[in-house]
């Protein structure tokens, strides 16, 4: 089965899952800097996984830091 075809619907009624969306999970961790290395190869590979044009690339680990660095 293709990633597209899967919803979240689905997933709950499948696996019993409960999904809690109304918690800050990450309220206590602080922020921390992104170093330059990271940056180098984010600003180096996003292009690239934009480019791909699969749903993997684009959402992916890739994406979640591109609004950081733009």
């Amino acid at each position: 089965m293709s990633y597209c075809d899967f919803t979240i619907e689905d997933l709950k009624d499948k696996f019993q899952l409960n999904f809690i969306e109304d918690r800050n999970l990450f309220e206590n961790v602080p922020s921390g800097k992104i170093s330059p290395e990271l940056t180098t190869l984010l600003k180096k590979y996003i292009p690239l996984a934009l480019a791909i044009d699969t749903e993997k690339a684009h959402y992916g680990n890739f994406t979640i830091y591109y609004h950081k660095l733009s």
